[in-house]
């Protein structure tokens, strides 16, 4: 089953996403189980990841810096940093 989750890395030197193939849902999820990042197509489908863990939350409070677009995200299990499970929002 697709679900518009992609593989996906953050590069600090440029200051954007790197944005990878499609991949499956169960896919994303041993990306996620693995410590690796994902971009999911909206929150929706992101949630549907996260809710197979026992604790997630969402990151939106960031400072936002001129010149970087900033993706809303969800953290699992009480841990900052990876896996980020960045999504699409309007």
């Amino acid at each position: 089953m697709w679900c518009f989750t992609t593989e996906c890395e953050y590069d600090n030197i440029h200051m954007k996403m790197q944005i990878g193939k499609l991949i499956t849902y169960g896919e994303a999820l041993l990306r996620v189980k693995l410590n690796k990042n994902i971009m999911c197509k909206n929150q929706i489908t992101a949630l549907k990841i996260v809710q197979q863990y026992s604790q997630y939350e969402l990151d939106f409070n960031k400072i936002q810096i001129p010149g970087r677009t900033y993706y809303l995200h969800y953290h699992i299990n009480g841990k900052h940093g990876a896996p980020h499970i960045w999504f699409y929002s309007n």
